[in-house]
């Protein structure tokens, strides 16, 4: 139950990155391509650059800051970008219409460098 204290927006988020991943293709509203291929990367971009700050802070909050600050920042960047990976694995296995994108995972990669970013802009001088 301790680590659902600081990651509970996390654990929410993820859920709700994983439900929008897995959600059948045809279902979703019919627009151009290159109006789909701009906002489907603007949303990965985006929904794991928050994916990434809220974990960075939760765990920042967990276990503190210090000398392991790079190694739970190195470790929280796997743990998203493995995420995205396997998210973007099942796509093809659930439903028939979405496939694996490497593109998709280029975009979440940019979302956790971007978190990053975001992370320290709000955190620079306030620490946790």
């Amino acid at each position: 139950m301790y680590l659902f204290r600081f990651h509970f927006y996390t654990f929410i988020w993820a859920g709700i990155i994983l439900l929008m991943s897995l959600y059948p293709g045809k279902e979703l509203p019919t627009i151009s391509f290159w109006q789909v291929v701009s906002f489907d990367k603007f949303m990965h971009i985006s929904c794991y650059m928050l994916l990434f700050f809220l974990m960075i802070v939760g765990a920042m909050k967990q276990y503190g800051l210090g000398r392991k600050r790079y190694k739970v920042l190195g470790i929280v960047f796997t743990v998203c970008l493995f995420y995205g990976i396997i998210i973007e694995i099942l796509q093809p296995l659930v439903s028939s219409d979405r496939i694996f994108d490497y593109f998709d995972v280029i975009a979440n990669l940019i979302g956790c460098i971007f978190g990053i970013f975001l992370y320290n802009f709000v955190y620079s001088k306030n620490e946790i």
